[in-house]
């Protein structure tokens, strides 16, 4: 993240850099309910490089609280994982699975109540946050077939 910019409930996966931070290389600026998960990188952190900053996101580069607050290190259970990097990254699917730590576990900014995930659902559900950009459970719907 450049000079005080925000990184806020994204999902981040399957990038690749020949430097350090596969995917997100930050310098300044800050990164709050963010899953950065299945990166490379060929030098330092294949999924962070620069660790302060980070608060209430899940990353195997991160500490148990570093220098945020809440930060996990543990696999974000997604519903498939994808594989590959970079240009060869093959897409999985980055919903959250019920047994997912990043579940109810982001840190909840009042304002947010109102937002939107990546899937149009309510970013707040259970009085809860989630982690990453898509909030579990989804959107369930109907498909309606005619003959």
């Amino acid at each position: 993240a450049s000079a005080g910019a925000r990184v806020m409930n994204c999902t981040v996966v399957g990038n690749f850099t020949t430097g350090n931070g596969g995917g997100i290389l930050r310098v300044s600026g800050g990164v709050t309910n963010t899953i950065i998960f299945g990166n490379f990188a060929s030098g330092t952190g294949a999924d962070i490089s620069g660790t302060a900053g980070f608060g209430y996101s899940c990353s195997p580069d991160l500490e148990q609280d570093p220098l945020g607050s809440g930060n996990i290190n543990q696999d974000p259970l997604f519903t498939f994982m994808g594989s590959g990097y970079g240009l060869a990254h093959v897409f999985g699917n980055y919903r959250l699975t019920a047994a997912s730590p990043a579940v109810n576990s982001g840190w909840l900014v009042p304002e947010w109540s109102l937002e939107f995930d990546l899937e149009g659902n309510r970013r707040v559900l259970e009085g809860r946050i989630d982690r990453g950009c898509y909030e579990f459970p989804t959107r369930q719907g109907s498909i309606i077939v005619y003959y």
